[in-house]
C-alpha cells in the first residue's frame, strides 16, 4: 500500500514537472519565433536600404564625392543590429537561467 501511494505521488509530481517543461518549451519557441521574425524584417529593411543606395549611386555616380553619403543611415542600422544582438544575448541568458533552474529543481 505504501508503494502505491509513493507511485501515485511520484506520478503526480512527474506530470506537474512535465507540464512545466512543456510550458517553458512553448515560451522558448515563442521567443525564438519573435527573434526570427524581427531579424528577418531587419534583413529585408537592410536589403531594401542598400538597394536604394545602389540605385542612387548608379544614377548620380558622377556627382557623388567622398563624404556626401549620409552616415546617419548606417549609424542607425548599426545601432539596430547592436540592439538585436543585445536582445538575443538577453534571451539566451534567460533561457540558460531557466534550464539551470529546471536542472536544479528537486525531482520527486
Amino acid at each position: 500500500m505504501c508503494f502505491a501511494k509513493r507511485l501515485i505521488c511520484f506520478t503526480s509530481h512527474f506530470d506537474q514537472f512535465r507540464s512545466e517543461i512543456r510550458s517553458d518549451i512553448r515560451t522558448l519557441v515563442q521567443l525564438i519565433e519573435s527573434q526570427s521574425q524581427e531579424l528577418h524584417q531587419f534583413r529585408e529593411e537592410t536589403r531594401s536600404n542598400f538597394q536604394r543606395i545602389e540605385q542612387v549611386t548608379r544614377r548620380h555616380s558622377t556627382s557623388i564625392t567622398a563624404g556626401t553619403i549620409s552616415i546617419a543611415g548606417f549609424t542607425k542600422a548599426i545601432e539596430r543590429i547592436e540592439g538585436l544582438i543585445h536582445d538575443r544575448d538577453k534571451t539566451i541568458a534567460e533561457l540558460q537561467d531557466r534550464v539551470r533552474a529546471l536542472e536544479q529543481k528537486p525531482r520527486p
